[in-house]
C-alpha cells in the first residue's frame, strides 16, 4: 500500500509504526470497518453481493487474528493497514473499497473510543464487585 516508488527507510518505519500498540484493538477496528460496510452500502458504493464478501472477509481476517495465524507484514504501519491489506488478499480488489470515505483519523479515534468504551464497563464491574467483596468482609 505504499504511495512511493522506493521503500521506507527501516528507521522511518519503526518511528512510524503503531501497530506494536495498536494490534490490541482488532476488534474494534473489525467492528468498525463492519459499520461502515453498512453505510457504504446505504450510500450504494457497494452492492449486497459486494456487502456479503467483505463482511465475510472481515470475518475471516477476525478468525486468523484470534487464531493467532493472521502474519501481520513489516508494511503493516498499523492495525487498520494490517486488516485492509488481509482483507484485499482475501477477497480481492474490492477489499480496497473498505477505505472509501474514510479516514485514518476517524478510525484511531474510533478504535480507541469503542476500546475505552469496553474497558471502562469492565473495570467499573471488577470495581462493583471488589466493593461488594469489602462490603462482605467488613460485615463480618
Amino acid at each position: 500500500m505504499a504511495r512511493l516508488p522506493d521503500p521506507q527507510d527501516p528507521v522511518f518505519q519503526r518511528l512510524n509504526s503503531s501497530l506494536g500498540f495498536d494490534r490490541r484493538l482488532w476488534r474494534q477496528d473489525i467492528a468498525g470497518s463492519k459499520a461502515h460496510l453498512g453505510a457504504l452500502r446505504k450510500l450504494e458504493v457497494i452492492d449486497d453481493a459486494g456487502l456479503r464478501t467483505l463482511d465475510e472477509g472481515l470475518d475471516s481476517v477476525a478468525a486468523e487474528i484470534e487464531a493467532g495465524t493472521f502474519s501481520f507484514d513489516d508494511s503493516d504501519e498499523d492495525i487498520h493497514m494490517a486488516v485492509e491489506r488481509r482483507l484485499t488478499e482475501l477477497v480481492g480488489p474490492i477489499g480496497g473499497t473498505l477505505h472509501t470515505a474514510r479516514s485514518r483519523n476517524d478510525q484511531v479515534a474510533t478504535d480507541l473510543a469503542l476500546y475505552l468504551r469496553e474497558r471502562s464497563t469492565r473495570a467499573r464491574e471488577l470495581i462493583a464487585a471488589l466493593m461488594r467483596r469489602q462490603d462482605r468482609v467488613t460485615r463480618r
